[in-house]
């Protein structure tokens, strides 16, 4: 790809494949020091609740219930799953 040298923006190359591994896309430092101290912390090393997490079940609820659908007010009638 031809470029203008003098163009002030530097080229991200898109094409096919991983674009990380030209060093593009790097996660902040914040969201790495966020992930690292969740590691760390030893509260998130178990399983979610088989119907979902309490705030994804709010979640839907309120989404529901704000398009006015018939959907149950309360999240604990609401389950969160993915099939296989």
């Amino acid at each position: 790809m031809h470029t203008d040298p003098g163009h002030a923006k530097s080229h991200i190359p898109l094409s096919l494949g991983d674009p990380t591994v030209f060093g593009n896309f790097s996660p902040p430092s914040e969201l790495l020091n966020l992930i690292r101290s969740s590691l760390e912390s030893q509260k998130f090393n178990g399983y979610v609740h088989s119907a979902g997490s309490l705030d994804a079940r709010r979640a839907v609820a309120d989404f529901y219930n704000s398009a006015g659908l018939a959907m149950p007010k309360l999240s604990d009638k609401v389950c969160v799953f993915f099939p296989f």
